[in-house]
């Protein structure tokens, strides 16, 4: 165990139906794993991920040319 995972000392709190949790406890129980190390698995994969951030502009470039290249592959001038 790491010595990040020995000094957990904060909480998040999420609000769900209690049939929901019922079912995601079960289902971790059954996978070997908890609620908690599951949803902090998560959380981790999620602070790890690189941020996207989408220009506009370029993304509908982008999507100009390749509206013309699939129009000029299907024999079709494009518009």
């Amino acid at each position: 165990m790491s010595d990040e995972e020995i000094k957990l000392d904060d909480r998040l709190s999420v609000r769900i139906s209690k049939k929901t949790k019922e079912e995601f406890t079960k289902k971790a129980k059954a996978t070997g794993s908890n609620a908690s190390e599951l949803v902090l698995k998560w959380v981790k994969e999620y602070l790890s991920q690189e941020q996207q951030n989408f220009d506009v502009t370029t993304v509908a470039t982008k999507l100009e040319h390749l509206e013309q290249r699939v129009a000029s592959l299907e024999g079709k001038s494009a518009a």
